[in-house]
């Protein structure tokens, strides 16, 4: 028994060793792959496959133009770049996208060190920088005016170099916009940055790409507005709720005079209506003061249809009759169901 013992421990100790043979020949092989020429230059052809990037910031100088009517607004911005190779230059490359007008200044490049280390192993960098002031067309929803809230949106694209060569990295340590910038009757809430790409579905004829497609890389701003100017609409809607206080006067008055208040309240609103196209531009849509424009319009028409009634009951002598109509029961509903509509409808407007 004693002997079986012995020669099974003697099996273990002999298997433990060729394991071990066996253990370090598999790391030894394993080395061999790891340093040998053909995988190292597979490891390198890999990363020099990997897209090369530039950091890009912007700092808002200025917003001095919102255009309704045309479909604009203008914006006054620098843009930099910090690029770890000289050949490398993407405020010469990028366009900016939707772009009505555009003028570029002080263009430099400058080689510097690399402080906040962006580029942890390039000892030096390119740090460029590019003034911008652009007219970018927006479509502004002014459905809710003078409750409404917009995204402007700049964005620059890259021109020459396709995602698989080049793509952008957002500067969102030093971007940032000037607090100190005028916007009468709007507040900036917010400025968000954004790198992402964007696809084509084309090559623009480069012999170099295979697809039917290609992409490039894009960098966005976002500004987020909100209009603070409450003052500005009520002096454009002034002559519509004139208007209607005229029409309630016309329950007060006599006929022939009750009838011109109607046609002067018809003539006001429809000029009040022209003249706020023209600040607030042509719009396929109703907005918040159209609907008021027109419930003003229909408070006229049915205004007219009462004073017609009351032309009837006075032909036939009951003039008494038609005054208490206006006076108790007409210009109560008129007054009421006039102020609960514009109640429900800025609660809307200010909800939504």
């Amino acid at each position: 028994m004693g002997l079986f013992c012995l020669s099974t421990d003697n099996i273990l100790q002999n298997n433990m060793k060729l394991l071990s043979k066996i253990a370090k020949i598999i790391l030894f092989c394993l080395l061999i792959w790891v340093f040998s020429p053909q995988t190292t230059l597979s490891v390198l052809a890999e990363s020099e496959h990997k897209p090369k990037t530039c950091e890009i910031g912007i700092y808002l100088l200025s917003l001095p133009e919102f255009n309704f009517a045309e479909k604009t607004f203008t914006a006054d911005f620098w843009a930099w770049s910090v690029c770890p190779f000289p050949d490398l230059k993407p405020l010469q490359d990028m366009e900016v996208i939707n772009v009505v007008d555009v003028e570029t200044d002080f263009d430099n490049v400058i080689e510097t060190k690399d402080l906040y280390g962006s580029f942890k192993s390039f000892n030096k960098v390119y740090w460029a920088q590019r003034r911008f002031r652009t007219v970018i067309k927006y479509e502004w929803n002014i459905k809710k005016y003078p409750f409404d809230r917009h995204t402007l949106i700049i964005a620059l694209e890259e021109t020459i170099k396709s995602t698989d060569d080049f793509v952008y990295t957002v500067d969102r340590r030093n971007s940032n916009y000037d607090k100190n910038i005028l916007l009468e009757g709007w507040k900036i809430k917010d400025l968000e940055l954004y790198a992402n790409k964007f696809q084509y579905e084309t090559t623009f004829g480069d012999p170099q790409l295979s697809s039917g497609s290609s992409e490039y890389t894009r960098f966005e701003i976002h500004i987020e507005l909100e209009r603070t100017d409450l003052l500005g609409f009520f002096k454009l809607i002034a002559g519509v709720y004139a208007s209607f206080v005229a029409i309630l006067l016309g329950f007060f008055v006599e006929l022939g005079e009750r009838t011109q208040l109607l046609v002067g309240s018809l003539f006001a609103i429809v000029v009040n209506m022209i003249s706020l196209q023209g600040v607030l531009g042509n719009t396929p849509y109703l907005t918040f003061v159209d609907i008021i424009h027109i419930t003003t319009l229909f408070y006229v028409c049915v205004g007219g249809v009462t004073a017609i009634y009351s032309y009837l009951l006075i032909e036939k002598g009951k003039e008494a009759k038609s005054i208490k109509l206006d006076r108790k029961v007409f210009f109560p509903i008129f007054l009421i169901s006039y102020l609960v509509f514009n109640f429900i409808v800025f609660l809307c407007a200010i909800k939504a």
